[in-house]
């Protein structure tokens, strides 16, 4: 219970108030079903055009 209590503060602490065990990149998005979330990505692609 403790170390719950504890991971409950360190998720409280940041910004998105979200903490994933299996992949620290991913959180948690909102679809448009009622209740219903999907762990996921939100990628961004950015294109260099002067680069060779």
């Amino acid at each position: 219970m403790a170390r719950l209590a504890a991971t409950a503060n360190e998720a409280l602490a940041l910004p998105d108030q979200q903490i994933s065990f299996t992949d620290p990149d991913s959180r948690s998005k909102a679809t448009s079903g009622r209740s219903s979330d999907v762990i996921g990505y939100n990628v961004q692609t950015a294109v260099d055009t002067e680069a060779v």
